[in-house]
């Protein structure tokens, strides 16, 4: 005859095992949250980064005389389309671009006596940039 309450010892019940499975389920999805996060922030430093080198390169045409006209404008504009997802670029003087009460750079442009500014953003999960996400200074205010 077999003792049953020997045997129960043995071994793992089921209750342990579902237990062990739901652990290590969470250990997995949170290793896959982990990925996805990594993958996000590595795909917003390379966007950022192609922002930053589009914001130099119109900032180094303009310190070399290039002036912001309507065609060289829309070139920019076709340029940061091409290289950042919903990619818009407003090139004007602003002495304050940023907007203490929204906590962002704005769009619009105040002063014809500040500094050169190249205004950049991009699309971050759909819609029009709210407000500018990068703010390069071309050349100093005009006194």
């Amino acid at each position: 005859m077999v003792d049953l309450g020997r045997l129960s010892a043995r071994g793992f019940t089921l209750i342990e095992v579902l237990v062990a499975l739901c652990l290590l389920s969470l250990a997995a999805l949170s290793i896959v949250n982990l990925q996805w996060r990594s993958l996000y922030a590595t795909h917003q430093s390379a966007l950022h980064r192609s922002a930053m080198q589009l914001a130099i390169e119109i900032a180094d045409e303009l310190r070399a005389g290039t002036t912001p006209d309507g065609p060289t404008l829309a070139a920019w504009t076709d340029r940061a389309a091409a290289v950042l997802p919903g990619g818009r670029v407003v090139v004007c003087r602003d002495a304050s671009p940023w907007d203490a009460a929204a906590g962002a750079f704005r769009w619009t442009c105040e002063a014809a006596a500040g500094p050169l500014l190249v205004k950049l953003a991009w699309q971050e999960g759909g819609g029009a940039p709210p407000a500018p996400q990068l703010v390069v200074p071309v050349a100093p205010g005009q006194p």
